[in-house]
């Protein structure tokens, strides 16, 4: 770590709440998967897959299951991370949440991972229970555009899939995620992704697309005391671009290059220029 310093906090993917409290930790899940993905058919949903109309995905946790594990963290006073991308999930992790509305736990910043298929009743059930959602824009880059993968397996279910845009203007905090090793870790394709989102409607603008990596991401793990914007007394972990986000024209920042890298005000980087 002398080397290469990393923050890690460390979300146990484990339903042993017990096990997660007596390892010190404050939060459980990250990616406990209440359902699977669009790609393998296995998200949940309502109505069956356009490609296979007989598969509806699955949920693998029962109703009274999920509702019993949530209240288990709750009790041990955890910070709660679920995985669900299709509408069956999303309702049944929703419906989870809201069972313990009013639990002396319910504020501890829960977060829903994906939330691709959400409604605008979902998106609203989510903001009243002041949830978090880690959002991976790089998956519309991959497989949002016209004819791409969300339009193979859910037709017309496909042009309304990650309404980032929706979710903001909602209310609710957003952080970015790669879900690596499923898409590449790259937070500035990450931030290109967001602002060109092949469903124009729902792009976020540049300075909305780099909060979910800075300032919103801080907030979602209880640290924007001390990191996420560039403030007096917070740490100078900072990267410095080699244009500025705000003037690049949309279509270019996926080219945009880190100059240097700080961690705790420490040049980790700094990028050979040949023409410098």
């Amino acid at each position: 770590m002398d080397q290469f310093p990393l923050d890690i906090r460390l979300y146990h993917q484990s339903y042993d709440v017990d096990k997660v409290v007596q390892q010190g930790l404050t939060q459980v899940g990250g990616d406990i998967f209440i359902d699977g993905s669009f790609g393998s058919r296995t998200a949940a949903l309502f109505e069956a897959y356009s490609d296979q109309p007989e598969v509806f995905g699955n949920l693998y946790f029962k109703d009274d299951e999920l509702e019993d594990f949530v209240e288990r963290a709750l009790d041990a006073n955890l910070q709660i991370a679920l995985h669900a991308i299709g509408d069956r999930a999303i309702d049944q992790t929703l419906r989870a949440f809201e069972k313990y509305r009013g639990h002396k736990s319910a504020d501890r910043r829960h977060r829903i991972e994906h939330f691709e298929l959400a409604d605008e009743q979902m998106i609203e059930r989510a903001k009243a229970l002041d949830l978090i959602i880690a959002v991976q824009p790089v998956f519309e880059y991959h497989w949002g555009a016209e004819g791409g993968m969300y339009e193979r397996r859910l037709g017309k279910r496909g042009l309304v899939t990650n309404n980032f845009r929706a979710y903001i203007d909602a209310g609710l905090t957003l952080i970015g995620s790669s879900d690596s090793d499923v898409t590449e870790i790259n937070p500035l394709l990450a931030i290109h992704s967001a602002v060109n989102h092949p469903k124009k409607a729902f792009a976020l603008t540049p300075y909305e697309a780099l909060c979910l990596f800075t300032k919103n991401a801080a907030y979602a793990s209880f640290e924007e005391k001390k990191k996420g914007t560039l403030s007096l007394g917070k740490r100078a972990d900072l990267v410095v671009l080699n244009r500025d986000p705000m003037d690049t024209a949309p279509e270019l920042l996926k080219d945009l290059e880190v100059d240097m890298t700080f961690k705790d005000g420490r040049l980790l980087f700094k990028r050979r220029c040949e023409t410098c």
